[in-house]
């Protein structure tokens, strides 16, 4: 999707690139936003030039990148995806960049950044074999195919080996355009100091909650992706007692009353509370004595590893990409795919005993000491750069048979 100048127009100086990043919707609290414009401020902060392309912008301006807002088609979510593409290829065609980066897959890429599961890999997996058939799920695999499969020349950021297998399997792109990239978690965000050193007080004095209480900690802006209705049910089925001193904080843009409904007949609506998508996250983890994150999909789940780097300890599906860091650091649970709602019941009774909290803090905290959990971003940007100055120096037609 890189569009080449003619020969003898003005070039940028030799080692600073002209970068085109294209991504769906921004909001500011979307974990692949975030992913998204930290990876776009490093770019810029090596000295290139970075655009993004965007249906929708919804957050404060950056200082340092140039947003571009377009319109595009399509009635359904699917149409839309396709729209999108559609109109940043025609975008592209308008102006001059080195390299393209999509945050949203379709054709033409040069960089993707795979943050969404294998849709191939999906079905007979976890969605029946029919459904590939229907319109949506047609459209979705034609792009997925122009992404990973023997068309696309693409470099792809894979965030765990899991998908990295997923997609070796069932599109066999040369290994040499995979590239697995560790976890990427800022430390100056996260890391515990002295602005932490108070979360759990602020946090209980803002929500009026009992200085003692037990607090369960659930992060993501899709409720219904991200489990709430499992983590509710999951609060609600503990011992009384336990159940009585244990209070769920809810972290994230989405659509909260379906839940408090839930909430409200299981008997726990005063013990669940919605915060909205918030800035300071981090107090929250350092607050809280427990992560519960029973998604129902998730490539990778930043959020576990945010969590072990605040030394919060972590109950886990077994189908989030991350849930390997939380049994290698020994700081958790992880429940079996498929999942059973009573498996969680128990193990959510089981986590709670403060003993077990405070040994997995222990081993939290000495994992974020040892384990590689912080340099994603500057990988990413090599990636990004290396192929910028792959396609400075190569022309359309060498291009288009390396693809093929």
């Amino acid at each position: 999707m890189s569009h080449h100048p003619e020969p003898g127009a003005p070039r940028a100086k030799s080692d600073s690139y002209r970068l085109l990043f294209a991504i769906q919707r921004y909001f500011e609290f979307g974990g692949l936003q975030r992913d998204m414009l930290r990876i776009a401020n490093a770019c810029t902060s090596r000295g290139h030039d970075v655009h993004v392309v965007t249906g929708d912008w919804d957050g404060p301006p950056p200082e340092s990148l140039t947003v571009h807002t377009i319109g595009f088609g399509g009635r359904t979510n699917h149409a839309r995806c396709a729209g999108f593409g559609q109109a940043v290829g025609q975008f592209v065609t308008q102006d001059e960049f080195d390299c393209v980066v999509g945050f949203t897959r379709m054709p033409n890429l040069d960089v993707c950044w795979c943050g969404d599961p294998c849709l191939a890999a999906r079905f007979g997996d976890d969605k029946p074999s029919w459904l590939r058939y229907f319109p949506r799920y047609r459209t979705y695999l034609d792009i997925e195919g122009s992404v990973f499969g023997p068309t696309s020349d693409a470099e792809l950021l894979l965030l765990t080996e899991g998908e990295q297998q997923r997609v070796t399997q069932h599109y066999a792109p040369p290994r040499a355009r995979m590239h697995l990239l560790p976890a990427g978690i800022d430390r100056t965000r996260f890391a515990p100091g002295p602005h932490t050193d108070n979360a759990r007080q602020a946090i209980t004095t803002e929500l009026k909650l009992d200085p003692e209480a037990t607090i369960v900690l659930g992060v993501g802006s899709s409720f219904s992706t991200k489990g709430v209705d499992r983590s509710i049910t999951a609060v609600a089925h503990l011992p009384e007692e336990l159940r009585r001193g244990t209070e769920l904080i809810i972290v994230g843009n989405g659509k909260p009353d379906s839940y408090r409904k839930l909430a409200r007949k299981l008997g726990i609506e005063r013990q669940v509370h919605f915060t909205g998508g918030r800035d300071d996250v981090a107090l929250f983890y350092h607050a809280a004595d427990l992560l519960l994150h029973p998604a129902r999909t998730e490539t990778a789940g930043h959020i576990l590893v945010e969590s072990l780097v605040c030394g919060l300890p972590v109950l886990v599906t077994a189908n989030c990409g991350y849930a390997f860091h939380i049994e290698r650091a020994g700081a958790g649970r992880v429940c079996p795919y498929p999942f059973v709602q009573d498996t969680l019941d128990a193990q959510l009774s089981e986590a709670l005993d403060a003993d077990r909290l405070e040994s997995w803090r222990a081993q939290a905290r000495k994992y974020r000491d040892t384990a590689d959990l912080y340099s994603m971003v500057d990988r990413a940007v090599d990636v990004i750069v290396s192929r910028a100055t792959s396609n400075r120096h190569t022309t359309s037609s060498e291009r288009q048979r390396r693809a093929s």
